[in-house]
């Protein structure tokens, strides 16, 4: 915590050039939004809590999950990209629409998709509390083809450990056709308390062995939301256990 203050206080005299555009009233309404993931070209999957009222944990226990995984999609101008994010005046996004029931599960919270590199497969995860009260997550795999989405399947128990939750799907290619599937969990053999796991998927679609990512990423505290650039083979990765600014900070390894 020392060596973060410090660094704050000399990354404060270099501040970076970033400009930070909010999205809009028709994406960010007056619920919880998060995970967004641009898709194609005009279209942005994200989830969204869709409450304005006091929510009570025993209430969501017989009424089902409250996340669910929503897509929008955006009338460009020309020349721009989904990424070119702008005001609300330049951007104009259509009313976010519910993905079909082959992805959001009745009953559960439904959040933090991810597609392969190659777009066939999308990950994303499942959760509901356990007896404890506890929240476990899920990962689950959705094959999209012709703009269709087919049905969640369950990634493996080797992956999918039972009583300790698995999110935050992240996938980059790997040697000779085959990929990696970046994770967050709390499983056995993790440094601390959430830490980043990879599995490599075959070129066959079979799944080995989960690895904790190891000691340079994970540290005694929490590593979230990891996403990996194909292009420039940097994973980013959110943290509150390296020296930063305080809480989660955003960190970038190769």
């Amino acid at each position: 915590e020392i060596e973060g203050c410090d660094m704050a206080l000399k990354a404060i005299e270099n501040p970076l050039n970033v400009v930070i555009v909010h999205m809009g009233s028709v994406i960010n309404a007056g619920y919880t939004e998060a995970s967004p993931l641009p898709f194609g070209d005009d279209k942005l999957l994200f989830s969204a809590l869709k409450s304005d009222t006091l929510i009570v944990t025993e209430d969501m226990k017989e009424k089902g999950g409250r996340f669910q995984l929503y897509q929008s999609s955006i009338s460009r101008m020309p020349g721009r990209t989904t990424m070119d994010i702008g005001s609300e005046g330049q951007m104009k996004w259509s009313t976010p629409e519910l993905l079909p029931k082959e992805i959001n599960a009745p009953g559960k919270d439904v959040a933090n998709g991810s597609f392969s590199p190659d777009g066939k497969n999308f990950y994303y995860t499942q959760c509901e509390q356990d007896k404890t009260g506890k929240m476990i997550c899920d990962l689950y795999v959705s094959e999209y083809k012709n703009e269709s989405w087919g049905k969640g399947d369950k990634l493996p128990e080797t992956i999918n450990v039972p009583g300790f939750t698995k999110t935050h799907p992240a996938v980059g290619n790997y040697k000779k056709g085959s990929q990696i599937l970046y994770f967050v969990s709390d499983m056995p053999g993790s440094v601390g308390g959430l830490d980043i796991w990879y599995v490599e998927i075959t070129k066959a679609g079979k799944y080995k062995d989960p690895k904790n990512l190891g000691k340079k990423v994970n540290t005694i505290s929490d590593e979230l939301t990891p996403f990996y650039n194909n292009n420039s083979k940097i994973l980013y990765f959110s943290s509150n256990g390296h020296p930063g600014f305080g809480g989660y900070d955003v960190f970038m390894t190769v």
